[in-house]
């Protein structure tokens, strides 16, 4: 009996060199046990159901491009007219360029 290794048959790679960076090798490892576990969850899951899965992701990621672009759409003309209702307050100077004075009593009729 034969034991071919096809890609999808866990096997040890060879211990490669440490850094004696500790960071390095942890983050090595790592990088290695997130790849192992995807190819263990990926074993799983039947070749239709994968990519019917990719799909649905690349889908919900474009749906957020559309909303965000709608609200930086939205936040873009809201600043705008931020920008020309502060304008509009500065127009309200008097002809010396000095502020004008509304601290006084204001009488305001009730019908």
């Amino acid at each position: 009996m034969s034991t071919q290794m096809n890609g999808n048959e866990p096997h040890d790679e060879p211990e490669e060199e440490t850094t004696h960076e500790p960071l390095d090798d942890f983050l090595h490892h790592q990088r290695r046990a997130y790849e192992e576990m995807g190819k263990a969850l990926e074993a799983l899951f039947p070749e239709t159901f994968r990519s019917h899965t990719k799909v649905a992701a690349k889908e919900l990621v474009e749906s957020f491009k559309v909303v965000l672009e709608a609200t930086g759409d939205v936040l873009e003309k809201l600043a705008e007219e931020f920008d020309r209702v502060i304008e509009d307050a500065g127009d309200d100077d008097d002809d010396d360029g000095k502020p004008t004075s509304d601290t006084g009593k204001t009488r305001i009729e009730v019908e």
